[in-house]
């Protein structure tokens, strides 16, 4: 803000030389003066005082504070930025549905190019109108009179006509003045201490404004303290035209050309982007020549869709399907043309099929061929597929009998699971699996067992009964760990070209008799007895235990043969002393000692099981 005194003297001093004279009366409160209406001498002076130039100065400056610069700066550069988001979304890319841009997207480029002219447009008016204004835009406080001069339409108000002026209390550095008529007009200020100086201005004006009033003083002394004041006397030299530039007519419909611009530009704009996308995206799909690219080209509607249906895309599906050497890609190739080169493509899919088993013969097990002939139910490789199966069980069984064998039972046993494995692969089965299933048999001696240590004084609660720790849930852990290690044993024995061992469904522990069966199956039925025996202790740890005795009964069974193997072990397991005194603490309450204790006796019985029975049905592998 700019500060400046009129004179030494003040106006009241002045306007008491003159008298010859009287201050007209203002016919209304805000008078509106159009700067283009005034003479050339007038434009001048104003300008020249709102500069400070000439006298009157004006005692207070409050120029415009406005964002709309920075608003329509902020217009320009959103669409541009939009613009080119939008252009470079999905451009060139096949893999990309936006590739090509249909109707949809004519909003968001209506958007960028109206954002993108409105503020072009108006960055453009604000600027003609500072270069067609001669003063800075904002309102001036003279010594009779606050001008609002943000345009060419200047608001004069009479300081004599202000009711009040006052900080604003939203905005301490801004002034509020209200007029007589109630009209409330703010002046945005830089700071407080500006503020504080406008409103002095004001109030110093307003005082002098309704003194003058009544005077009967002169005009040509009014002429130095009111800038609009018109001389008595003008000289008929000098320029005529205006000081200030007038504003072209369009200027005041800036404001539609952006809509206009947007629904006028948005289409062609639209359109010269998909062109460009279109011919990216053929650059790339010829660069790659895969069938994925050309079918991408195809789905976002390219302009050039024909050629690549009819000759392209075609072309490099047999191409890649052949190279790929997989029955897959030549029958994606004969669904998507099935008119096309048939001798050709029978001739492909079968040479694919003879490298598919090949292949699998290669990997060595007969596992691989069955899955071969699951997966390809109309190979069409009959004698082939049945020399392959041949050619895995013939080996593996000559080497099962260049093993020393337990016995002729278990020979004999082995060459019937042999054979009817055999059989059904060449019937067409896809699956030569033996299954490993565990049944845990109720017993009713631990009833007994728990109530033994329960009258007993060394008893320390839950954590001494002995059954909770082979109820189910621990059973299923054990024979899930014991099975993997006797399955791989199995598998080893065989070898690993004809049979996969699994683990099957374990039986109901309720459940008496055993199951029919539809392959080969190892049932190991095992049960937990007590004895009698027990072992406690009064110091550390404290508690009570029982020695159990475990049974193991296998039977392995060939579906539709009446001759199974069986084996039966009883293993007495004695409460393990080492465990005991590894842990002179005992346990916590989530992992009592008798958890290790019952755990150690369990684990030994099954290992043992396992041992002995390999012992008794496998062939050494030392032989």
């Amino acid at each position: 803000m700019n500060i400046t005194k009129t004179n030494d003297l003040s106006s009241r001093e002045l306007l008491a030389r003159e008298s010859r004279s009287t201050l007209p009366t203002r016919p209304s409160i805000v008078r509106i003066v159009d700067f283009h209406g005034l003479s050339r001498s007038m434009q001048e002076r104003f300008a020249s005082c709102a500069r400070g130039s000439l006298a009157p100065k004006p005692l207070a400056v409050a120029t415009v504070r406005s964002r709309a610069g920075l608003l329509f700066g902020a217009a320009v550069a959103f669409g541009v930025g939009l613009l080119i988001a939008v252009v470079a979304f999905g451009f060139g890319d096949l893999g990309q549905r936006q590739a090509m841009h249909d109707t949809s997207a004519l909003p968001v480029y209506v958007v960028a190019v109206s954002s993108l002219t409105l503020g072009a447009v108006q960055l453009l008016v604000r600027r003609l109108q500072r270069k067609a204004l001669p003063w800075q835009r904002a309102h001036y406080v003279f010594p009779l009179t606050l001008i609002d001069a943000r345009d060419e339409l200047l608001r004069v108000i009479s300081l004599g006509d202000v009711q009040s002026a006052e900080r604003d209390p939203h905005a301490r550095r801004d002034v509020r003045v209200v007029i007589v008529n109630g009209e409330v007009l703010t002046l945005p200020c830089r700071d407080e201490a500006h503020a504080v100086a406008t409103l002095r201005a004001i109030e110093s004006g307003r005082d002098e404004a309704r003194a003058a009033r009544d005077s009967d003083e002169r005009i040509t002394l009014m002429f130095t303290l009111d800038p609009l004041q018109r001389p008595r006397l003008s000289s008929p030299l000098g320029p005529r035209g205006d000081l200030a530039q007038r504003l072209p007519p369009w200027t005041t419909r800036a404001w539609i050309v952006a809509p206009i611009a947007g629904l006028l530009l948005a289409q062609p704009a639209r359109a010269a982007r998909n062109a460009a996308s279109d011919r990216a995206l053929f650059s790339a799909a010829n660069e790659r020549g895969d069938t994925a690219s050309f079918e991408s080209y195809l789905a976002l509607g390219g302009k050039r869709s024909e050629e690549v249906r009819t000759v392209l895309l075609p072309r490099a599906e047999l191409r890649l399907a052949e190279k790929e050497g997989t029955v897959e890609a030549i029958d994606r190739f004969r669904t998507t043309h099935p008119d096309q080169i048939p001798q050709e493509v029978d001739v492909a899919r079968r040479t694919a099929m003879l490298d598919e088993l090949d292949r699998a013969k290669k990997r060595g097990t007969v596992a691989a061929l069955q899955d071969f002939a699951r997966r390809r139910p109309d190979h069409g490789l009959e004698n082939e597929l049945s020399d392959a199966m041949h050619a895995m069980f013939a080996p593996a069984l000559d080497a099962y009998r260049q093993k020393p064998m337990p016995s002729q039972e278990v020979r004999s046993f082995v060459e019937r699971l042999f054979a009817w494995s055999e059989a059904k692969a060449h019937a067409g089965s896809t699956s030569t699996t033996i299954q490993i299933r565990f049944h845990k048999r109720l017993s009713p001696s631990m009833r007994r067992a728990d109530k033994h240590v329960a009258e007993h004084h060394w008893f320390i609660g839950e954590a001494s009964y002995p059954s909770r720790y082979f109820d189910a849930t621990h059973a299923e852990k054990r024979e899930r760990a014991h099975g993997e290690v006797l399955a791989r044993r199995v598998a080893d024995a065989f070898g690993p070209t004809v049979f996969t061992v699994v683990l099957g469904p374990r039986l109901e522990d309720a459940q008496d008799k055993l199951p029919e069966v539809t392959e080969p199956t190892l049932f190991v039925t095992h049960v937990e007895d007590w004895k009698g025996t027990f072992d406690g202790s009064i110091t550390k740890p404290r508690g009570v235990w029982v020695g159990l005795t475990h049974r193991f009964e296998a039977v392995f069974v060939i579906p539709g043969d009446d001759q199974p193997l069986r084996f039966e072990l009883e293993s007495a397991e004695p409460i393990p002393a080492n465990v005991i005194k590894d842990h002179p603490e005992g346990g916590t309450p989530s992992q009592p000692l008798e958890e290790k204790i019952y755990g150690t006796m369990a684990d030994g019985a099954f290992k043992k099981f396992s041992e002995r029975f390999c012992a008794a049905f496998l062939p050494s592998t030392t032989g």
